[in-house]
């Protein structure tokens, strides 16, 4: 293996690792800002929770596919 080899697959890993940990934070912001606007529109946090994981579906889809481009075997 050489060195470019072993340089592209750590910058590979590095975008991947920071796109999945900038996901994951506009994950947990999402996660706390639709139920509370649900709670404040009087109608609770549980139809706010089902807003937010419905609406994460597609990133979390975009996080393997991301995951299986930069780390296929």
């Amino acid at each position: 293996m050489t060195l470019q080899q072993i340089i592209q697959q750590i910058s590979t890993l590095a975008v991947a690792a920071a796109a999945f940990v900038f996901w994951m934070w506009l994950a947990c912001k999402v996660m706390k800002t639709i139920p509370a606007i649900t709670s404040k529109l009087g109608l609770g946090e549980t139809p706010g929770l089902i807003v937010a994981v419905i609406a994460l579906w597609p990133l979390f889809a975009l996080t393997y596919q991301l995951f299986r481009f930069f780390l296929h075997s």
